[in-house]
């Protein structure tokens, strides 16, 4: 597990392990959690070693890095602190700034991971709060070892091309799926051995109403 760490710096690698993801659980122990939850996607398969099975495990690496910030630290150990606009920026956003692009082949697969990070959540338009909210951003994340989103970054970030590209699709989804099981603290899967056998009584059941009754 530690291996699959060594794309975020040391001081990052540090900070996870003592920073909070939720009331009970550090950044390490959450992310560690999505991790697990691939594994078993790729145990059963429902996802294959690959190209995209090595670009959502670094997706899980960085989709809550920007939960780092004071402010959002201060929140989750608060019982009554809500989000503060004027304050925070959603967490999903400030990720991005920690995603180092270098740690990717091509261009397109930093991209397709950065879209799918920064479009884990639906908390406000995203693209709003890159281009409103870039002093706010800065100063959540001044402390930290981030890297600088160019202008082109962010425009390409929108295009239709990768947003509907079918390898960014199926990296958001894997990322969803991991996060949304982790959290819930749900098996993200199970083995499909239970499909035919639960064909074989549905067709059994409509036969008591009708035995001409077949598949078509």
């Amino acid at each position: 597990m530690e291996e699959r760490f060594k794309i975020l710096d040391i001081k990052t690698l540090e900070l996870i392990e003592n920073k909070l993801a939720k009331p009970d659980k550090t950044i390490k122990q959450h992310t560690e959690e999505l991790l697990k939850c691939l594994d078993l996607l790729l145990e059963l398969g429902y996802i294959k070693k690959g190209e995209i099975y090595n670009l959502v495990e670094k997706a899980c690496i960085y989709h809550d890095l920007g939960k780092l910030n004071d402010e959002f630290q201060k929140r989750v150990k608060s019982k009554t602190l809500k989000f503060n606009e004027d304050k925070e920026v959603v967490h999903n956003v400030l990720s991005l700034y920690f995603i180092d692009s270098k740690m990717f082949t091509t261009e397109a697969d930093y991209l397709k991971v950065a879209h799918s990070v920064l479009n884990h959540h639906s908390y406000g338009n995203v693209f709003e709060i890159l281009n409103e909210k870039e002093e706010l951003i800065k100063s959540l994340v001044k402390d930290f070892n981030i890297y600088k989103i160019k202008r082109s970054i962010k425009t390409k970030l929108v295009k239709k091309e990768l947003i509907n590209n079918p390898e960014t699709i199926k990296i958001k989804g894997y990322l969803h799926k991991c996060d949304y099981s982790a959290s819930a603290g749900n098996v993200a899967e199970y083995p499909n051995s239970f499909l035919e056998e639960a064909l074989k009584n549905l067709l059994i059941k409509w036969k008591k109403e009708n035995n001409n009754t077949k598949w078509n």
